[in-house]
């Protein structure tokens, strides 16, 4: 288990690790019905793994301070993402979802804010499109991010 920077934890101190979990909602109740819920999000990439930097992305943590009512509303993401060398990347952002057919849908746009290792000086934005049922454990995501790696 790769532990959270301590940027990452000093945002979202009530946010526990949870390895191999989807999605986990910290205060114990579902997204859908929870205001002011925080939670994070894990997630592996075994195969296909993105390659930013020529470094292939093994794994991300979100985690999320969200305001939702009936699984309508915002969040602020931070999201910490590990490269295959053990390089990091930080990223922060806005996450808006709506009820849609019974899952919810979101949109996610932010900025990569730092780096290290071989990624240092990586600057650029990042949209994510996410659909997910956090009663189900479902959980599908696109994301395209754009990038320039400079000292």
């Amino acid at each position: 288990m790769i532990a959270p920077s301590a940027e990452l934890t000093a945002y979202l101190p009530k946010c526990a690790l949870l390895p191999s979990t989807a999605a986990r909602f910290t205060s114990g109740v579902s997204l859908v019905l929870s205001p002011d819920a925080s939670f994070e999000v894990h997630r592996v990439y075994p195969i296909n793994a993105p390659v930013i930097g020529g470094l292939k992305l093994v794994e991300e943590w979100g985690r999320d301070a969200a305001d939702y009512v009936d699984g309508n509303g915002d969040a602020y993401v931070y999201d910490e993402y590990v490269m295959e060398n053990g390089d990091r990347f930080f990223a922060r952002s806005v996450f808006v979802t709506q009820r849609a057919s019974g899952r919810l849908s979101a949109t996610q746009v932010g900025r990569i804010t730092s780096a290290t290792g071989k990624l240092a000086g990586l600057h650029g934005i990042a949209r994510v499109s996410v659909n997910f049922d956090p009663k189900t454990g479902f959980n599908e995501i696109e994301t395209n991010t754009e990038y320039t790696i400079g000292k």
